[in-house]
Order: C-alpha cells, then structure tokens, then sequence
C-alpha cells in the first residue's frame, strides 16, 4: 500500500463544505470522503497501524502571465509504509489564483478564482531502500470553481467602459494532475516529503456587464512544488 498524501488549505478547514456549492456537490464530496476515509482506516489497519501527521510548505507557480502563484503552508499525512507497486492514488490539492484582465487596454486585477479539485487516480511506487521510496503518480477529477470579483475592478470597468453592474462566474471544470514525490524516513517516527506536480485546469469565466457577456477560457494550470514532515502518531 502507498502512503497516502492530503493537502489542506492553510488557513480554515478546506474539507468543509463551500457554500458556494451546490447541495448535490456536496452529496457528492460527502459521498466521496466518506469512501476514502474508510479506504485509509482499512489501509492503516493493514500498515502496523501506523499514522503520521505534520505539515508543508507549498510553492504554486503559475504558467501565464493572467493567473499568480503564492507561496503557503499546509497540513500532510500519511498512512503505513511504503511498498514497490502499483496503487490507487488520491488528492484535493486545493487552491486560489489571483486573475489579471486587460480592460480598455489597461492591465488590471479582476479576483480571485479558486479552485477546489476532487481527485483519483494509479501510480506506482519503487522502495530504494529501508528509508526510501520514489512515486509517481496520475490524477484526475473535477474541480469546483467559484471567483471573487475585486470593487477595483468593476471600477476600473464603469470608468474606461462606460460598463454597470459587473459581476464574474466561474465554471466548474475536470482537471489532471501527474506528479512525483520522494518519502525519506529519517526515523522511525519522523518522515521527509518532497513532490512536484503540474496541475491542469481550465475553467470558463464569464464577465457580465451591461455591455453583455464574454465568456473567457482560462488556463488556470500550476506548477506546484512541495516540502514538508510528518511526525508518526501511533
């Protein structure tokens, strides 16, 4: 069985429901959890009963010149130990983007668009030696968007577009994810992770004003880069 690795956002608890989601998005994340949790308690049960929890530190770097990456903290575990083999593969991998928009030919911060995947998928994992393994995996799944218009923005659209009333959505958008990682066990209790991982996702925005609508495909893709330890619990 691989370890299993679950990115928290670092501010709040990003496993709670959005309420921008609607209530069959959140049958379905419910649904969804429930399923891999019960997977990770049968999985550690079969691992020595061995859990581990600690924390990381995340580099997203964007590929566009419209969308940002930042730099945050997050929380990791970890389940059993490491195994050469293939295995199933899970994650959220959570995260905002700010957005730049030309409007009347000026360069302008229209919000914030974040995105909320639900992911699975397979990899394989090769055990070097007693304190460390290398995996790679694919993912796959779709993401739950919402977007947070700036009153910046909207000014700067009344103002060089004669526009009123701006508001801007967010489509929600199936996204794919191939990363690598390295586990190194410094002890027996105290475990070191590093991933890198390239996130796909392109969702719609649509900007409604007055002057109509324009819908915009977004590349929203990440480069996402991550450091972190784990403690083992029990």
């Amino acid at each position: 069985m691989c370890p299993i690795r679950l990115s928290f956002a670092p501010a709040g608890a990003p496993l709670a429901f959005d309420v921008c989601m609607s209530p069959y998005a959140r049958i379905g994340t419910a649904a969804l959890l429930l399923t891999l949790a019960a997977a990770a308690s049968a999985s550690a049960q079969t691992e020595e009963h061995k859990l581990a929890l600690g924390s990381d530190f995340r580099v997203r770097v964007a590929p566009t010149d419209r969308a940002h990456g930042a730099n945050d903290f997050g929380l990791i575990w970890r389940f059993g130990r490491s195994h050469t083999g293939w295995g199933w593969a899970f994650g959220f991998n959570w995260f905002s983007t700010d957005v730049d928009q030309s409007i009347g030919g000026l360069s302008t911060e229209l919000g914030e668009l974040a995105v909320r995947p639900i992911m699975a998928g397979y990899g394989y994992t090769y055990v070097i030696n007693s304190r460390t393994s290398v995996q790679a995996n694919l993912l796959g799944g779709y993401a739950f968007t919402s977007f947070h218009l700036l009153p910046s923005a909207s000014d700067v659209y009344r103002d060089r577009l004669g526009a009123r009333s701006v508001g801007v959505t967010a489509g929600n958008t199936f996204v794919a994810k191939p990363e690598v990682g390295v586990w190194f066990d410094v002890s027996r209790k105290v475990g070191v992770n590093v991933s890198a991982g390239y996130m796909v996702a392109r969702p719609t925005l649509t900007v409604n004003s007055s002057l109509g609508s324009d819908v915009q495909h977004f590349q929203a893709d990440m480069f996402m880069l991550r450091v972190g330890a784990v403690y083992k619990i029990f």
